[in-house]
């Protein structure tokens, strides 16, 4: 089942803190530190309506989610949505979660009268391959150079 969610829902859900953690190691990207949510700017974004979380139910418990970001983007009078965060446990992916929360961000995308929706993917992941399955186009390639020890 997929609902919306606040980001205390989130925060209290008895799956979630295995969650993070399982989306921490396996997006690690090497060079940064290791994720450490600022949840009070997630409850900001969230106030001004500027932030939205889909989640994944199976049984009662979380099994994914996706945060859904409205922003504010200088160069599009009409931008798009962009997913901040989207993650479903590798024990729950034969569920079809994944694809249930692109759909669901899909239709709150067209809900808040954006342009679409960006979802960002390693190149090479099972995601992408979704991605483009669920007829997402491949806009842009990010980079990272470090430029910090951390």
């Amino acid at each position: 089942m997929i609902q919306r969610s606040s980001v205390a829902e989130l925060e209290s859900a008895a799956t979630f803190v295995d969650l993070i953690t399982e989306y921490a190691e396996e997006s690690a990207i090497d060079g940064l530190p290791a994720p450490a949510a600022r949840f009070e700017a997630y409850r900001h974004l969230e106030a001004i309506k500027m932030l939205y979380i889909l989640s994944a139910i199976h049984e009662g418990n979380l099994i994914g989610f996706i945060t859904v970001l409205k922003p504010i983007m200088l160069r599009y009078a009409l931008p798009p949505a962009i997913s901040e965060s989207f993650f479903v446990a590798k024990a729950h992916r034969h569920t079809m979660a994944g694809l249930k929360l692109l759909v669901a961000a899909d239709e709150l995308s067209k809900e808040l009268n954006l342009a679409g929706l960006m979802v960002s993917a390693r190149v090479d992941s099972n995601l992408a391959g979704l991605l483009v399955k669920c007829g997402f186009v491949p806009t842009s390639t990010s980079f990272f150079k470090r430029v910090a020890h951390v």
